[in-house]
Formats: C-alpha cells, sequence, structure tokens
C-alpha cells in the first residue's frame, strides 16, 4: 500500500504540470512547473522540429493539435492540482497507513493521470500520421528517451525523499 501512495505523491507534481509550456500565472499556488515536467509527446515532437526535418505544413498541423492537447487536458490538470494538499499542508505518511480520505484522492487522481496519458497517446497518433517512415522513426526514438529520463528523475527523486522500497534489495 506504500509504493503506489509513495509513486502519487512523486508523479502527483510531474503530471499536474504535464504538457504545459506556458509561463506560471500569478495565482498558481505551488509555483512554477518543473523544469523536470513531463512534456506531452507532441510537444516534444515540436521541440525537435529540426532534428525530424518537419515540413512547414507537419509544423502547423502539429501545433494544431498540441493546442487541442493542451485545450483538453487543462481542465484534467485542474483537477489534478486541485487534490494536491497545499504546501506545508502534507501528510507525512512514513511508517504510517494512508486515511481513506488519502485513498480517494490516489484513485482520483490515478484515473485522472491515466486520461492524461490517453489524451496524449491519442494526440500523439494523430501526429505521427502525419510523419514518413523515417520521421517516425525517429520520433519514436526521442518518445523513448524522454521516458526513460522523466523515470530516471523519478527514481531519482525517489531516492533523494529517503524511499527505498520496501522488500526490494
Amino acid at each position: 500500500m506504500k509504493r503506489p501512495f509513495l509513486a502519487l505523491c512523486l508523479l502527483l507534481p510531474l503530471l499536474a504540470t504535464a504538457q504545459t509550456q506556458t509561463a506560471p500565472s500569478a495565482n498558481e499556488p505551488h509555483g512554477p512547473p518543473s523544469r523536470f515536467a513531463h512534456k506531452s509527446s507532441v510537444a516534444l515532437l515540436l521541440e525537435h522540429s529540426q532534428d525530424l526535418a518537419l515540413t512547414s505544413a507537419q509544423l502547423s498541423e502539429l501545433e494544431r493539435i498540441a493546442a487541442t492537447l493542451t485545450e483538453q487536458s487543462a481542465p484534467l490538470k485542474q483537477s489534478l492540482e486541485s487534490l494536491r494538499p497545499p504546501r506545508g499542508e502534507r501528510p507525512h505518511t512514513h511508517g504510517q497507513a494512508p486515511t481513506e480520505e488519502m485513498r480517494a484522492r490516489r484513485e482520483q487522481a490515478h484515473g485522472l493521470m491515466k486520461q492524461l496519458h490517453d489524451a496524449d497517446t491519442a494526440a500523439y497518433q494523430q501526429a505521427e500520421a502525419l510523419l514518413s517512415d523515417a520521421q517516425k522513426t525517429a520520433a519514436r526514438e526521442l518518445i523513448a528517451e524522454e521516458r526513460q529520463a522523466h523515470e530516471q528523475h523519478r527514481r531519482e527523486m525517489h531516492q533523494r525523499m529517503g524511499g527505498h522500497r520496501p522488500h526490494e534489495h
């Protein structure tokens, strides 16, 4: 039971800022997104447009897909952010069983994260349909590298927070 909750605590801040590339607004309670925040797959393609040798037509269409994804994801991210306890009030559950409220938040957050992931996957599939075979291969490599870097950061963050997983030595 501890492992899923800890994973949620580690991923919630990252996923709450997932796919955003805008400047933080003045009313954001938790400051700017982490520099390690997860980028959408389409945003990653746009970021590497020169590496992928995207045409202006492809760029234009990818920007449209990215804007649609951002618009669709905004309410999900807002809901996810609302599940985070205010700074300074985050529960310290090391060695304690999660409360019913914490379990409910975790379940709700898990559902929201799945919806964000599904939206990103659907947007990427739309984007990939626009690419040549060579671009698809390069894009898949970029996505795999980004996921690997994101997972590595998550592990490092877990380590810094003093978490060694029980029964995993």
